[in-house]
């Protein structure tokens, strides 16, 4: 782990806006247990795509949930390798 220097454009509630060193636009950040939530909304939609039928929605929602899963799975990786729990109970 390292400490860096962020600028913050605004740290209301869950929905901090920052910006690293280096970076020229802000980045959004979502906590753990947030993204978890919208990574099952996805999956839902994408499980109700299926259902539907409808193929170009089906490979759009597909798309959608195997990057949200990514993005999850580092987080993930990198909470264990700090000994770290999750803040919500994985599926």
């Amino acid at each position: 782990m390292k400490r860096v220097e962020l600028e913050v454009f605004s740290d209301e509630g869950n929905h901090w806006i920052v910006r690293s060193a280096g970076r020229q636009f802000p980045a959004l950040v979502i906590q753990g247990d947030s993204f978890n939530s919208l990574r099952v909304a996805v999956r839902r939609i994408s499980q109700r795509a299926a259902v539907i039928g409808d193929e170009a929605l089906i490979d759009e929602a597909a798309g959608l949930l195997q990057r949200f899963d990514e993005r999850l799975a580092h987080y993930e990786a990198v909470l264990r390798e700090h000994d770290l729990d999750l803040p919500y109970v994985s599926d």
